[in-house]
């Protein structure tokens, strides 16, 4: 029986996770909705592969897995562009990245392969380092390099859309006070000043 250990903090959709793998008969999931549960549970049981969520309440899947003390395959699954930080997960130790978008038979096939000690990609994550590899770099090794969270990322692509605040506020469901929070860690974060320099900065990055 292969374990498995799910973190998502998405409970339905955790929960349809484990409903879709445990359709296998030699697969058996524990769920859990933050690292902090995650990391606990690695304390008293080894699993056989880790499926984690790139974007947790409590802390970044990259945290995550730099915190996972496991030869077992680590696995990131996202609904969101993983490409920005695909060069920092695997250094981290993550061997494979699943879509959300995925269909069930793709899903189960690359947990299957990860189980068999082979790397999984998307076909549209494979295309987006292309592109970057192409166009621009993928991430820089320098001490400049930034990581940014999802939620950093959705922001950034409303504010290159030119939305206000009111409108970013009522697009993901927060205050304008949080979103204002929000756009100043950003600035913060690129040691910018304005919302076309905190953009223009992320472009040459490749993060957006």
């Amino acid at each position: 029986m292969n374990s498995i250990l799910l973190v998502d903090d998405h409970p339905l959709l955790g929960a349809g996770t484990k409903q879709l793998i445990e359709q296998e008969a030699d697969m058996k999931v524990s769920f859990v909705q933050t690292a902090a549960e995650a990391l606990d549970l690695q304390q008293k049981q080894e699993f056989d592969l880790y499926l984690y969520d790139l974007n947790l309440p409590d802390m970044e899947g990259l945290e995550l897995v730099r915190r996972t003390q496991t030869d077992a395959p680590i696995l990131i699954y996202s609904g969101f562009d993983m490409a920005p930080q695909f060069n920092l997960l695997l250094r981290a130790g993550a061997v494979g990245f699943i879509s959300k978008a995925s269909s069930p038979s793709q899903f189960i096939r690359s947990i299957r392969s990860a189980l068999e000690g082979t790397a999984t990609l998307p076909i549209e994550l494979l295309r987006e380092l292309r592109r970057r590899e192409e166009g621009r770099p993928l991430m820089s090794d320098t001490p400049q390099e930034i990581l940014l969270t999802e939620k950093d990322r959705c922001l950034l692509v409303g504010i290159a859309e030119g939305k206000s605040n009111k409108e970013l506020a009522e697009q993901f469901y927060m205050s304008q006070r949080t979103v204002e929070y929000h756009l100043t860690s950003l600035f913060n974060k690129f040691e910018v000043h304005s919302r076309s320099e905190a953009v223009l900065a992320a472009r040459r990055r490749g993060l957006i």
